[in-house]
């Protein structure tokens, strides 16, 4: 057999292992994922009832069985002046670095500046769909 018939043939087991794996992961999960969402919204309204809580300091809420533990607020870093940045990096560098968010534009412009700004097509993610190929 020659060499790139034998890479070709390698490449696609490789891949077939792969797809399997996927498949074998998707499977088991399958059954979390309900749970895993419901986690996470549970998390959300816990951590909305310490919004006024000091940033630097943990605080915990207590159940019956269990006692929650919000560790302090992680560190970010914000831009305080966007004119000065401009300013600064001038006209071409910050609209190069600007990262002007759909939510924002929503929030600022109407309709029909909207439309006139955006266009909308088939460039996200791909879902992918697990199907058994055994009988």
């Amino acid at each position: 057999m020659p060499r790139k018939q034998a890479e070709r043939d390698t490449l696609a087991q490789q891949k077939k292992e792969l797809i399997d794996e996927y498949g074998r992961l998707d499977a088991e999960l399958g059954s979390q994922r309900a749970k895993i969402r419901r986690l996470e919204e549970l998390g959300r309204v816990i951590r909305s009832w310490h919004v006024d809580a000091n940033p630097e300091e943990p605080v915990s809420s207590a159940g019956n069985e269990y006692e929650i533990v919000l560790g302090p607020a992680g560190m970010q870093t914000k831009i305080t002046d966007m004119a000065a940045a401009y300013r600064l990096l001038g006209r071409e560098k910050f609209l190069k670095a600007a990262n002007l968010t759909l939510k924002s534009l929503e929030q600022h412009a109407d309709a029909a500046a909207i439309a006139a700004l955006t266009t909308r097509g088939r460039t996200g993610p791909r879902p992918l769909v697990v199907r058994s190929t055994s009988a």
